[in-house]
């Protein structure tokens, strides 16, 4: 069995149960054929963009199943039949790898700045002579 993803563009003017029952259609196609549901995304209303049968908008679903890969032709064939379907698309779903991600390159412990030490006597004169520039 190989894993699928299925893309569902479904009639803008559905209510919500027409919708949930026109998808579950879809997925009972998929399910007669022997295939697997694995994850069904909730649908989403989207604006498209060029229309489709008249229609500016749809609500889009996408379904990830598993099915014998002989057995895609007739499910292409079966969901043309969904009367409420605007267009749908099966994709042979493409395995993520996890990236990996490059180790951190260890570095030096900052040394703390040396600042030069100054004598308390040598603040204490300049700040007299700051007091004394400055007219009050």
């Amino acid at each position: 069995m190989k894993s699928y993803q299925l893309t569902l563009l479904l009639s803008p003017v559905l209510n919500e149960e027409e919708l949930a029952q026109t998808i579950q259609k879809a997925t009972s196609v998929v399910q007669e054929l022997g295939g697997i549901i694995e994850k069904q995304d909730m649908p989403k209303r989207i604006a498209l963009g060029a229309s489709i049968q008249k229609q500016g908008e749809a609500h889009v679903c996408t379904v990830s199943f598993a099915v014998e890969e002989q057995s895609i032709p007739q499910l292409q064939q079966s969901l043309k039949r969904v009367p409420a379907l605007l267009r749908c698309m099966v994709q042979e779903a493409k395995k993520i790898a996890a990236k990996r991600v490059p180790a951190m390159h260890k570095m030096a412990p900052a040394r703390p700045i040396e600042e030069p030490k100054v004598a308390p006597e040598e603040i204490d004169k300049k700040l007299e002579e700051i007091f004394k520039q400055t007219p009050l």
